[in-house]
């Protein structure tokens, strides 16, 4: 009997759009000028997204396609859904106040003492 292997889980599109995009300027300085998904330099009104925790900027497709089918920073490897699903618990408070959570860095060396 052949097992078939999952496809990998991503984030799902509304999650995806929760995540700060803008438009890129040259002006700005930072210190990722590139792309690491599709290795293009970023040039003025590139479409970005910065994403939480890690502050890695990509473009705007190709992050978006990325976190279809992954859960993490495609540089560092942090997790992203974490991040955004205590934001999204924090912004249904029930007051109408939005208390936004201070989350610890993720570590992969906690995760590798499990």
């Amino acid at each position: 009997m052949v097992e078939e292997e999952e496809a990998p889980q991503g984030l799902h599109e509304f999650v995806i759009n929760l995540i700060l995009s803008f438009i890129y300027n040259t002006t700005t300085k930072s210190e990722q000028e590139t792309c690491s998904v599709c290795l293009t330099e970023f040039k003025d009104n590139d479409h970005v997204r910065t994403l939480p925790l890690c502050s890695h900027i990509f473009h705007h497709d190709c992050i978006d396609v990325w976190l279809r089918s992954n859960t993490n920073c495609p540089l560092c490897r942090s997790l992203i859904c974490c991040h955004l699903c205590c934001l999204l618990t924090s912004i249904a408070n029930k007051d109408g106040r939005v208390d936004f959570p201070v989350l610890p860095p993720y570590s992969f060396a906690s995760e590798r003492s499990l």
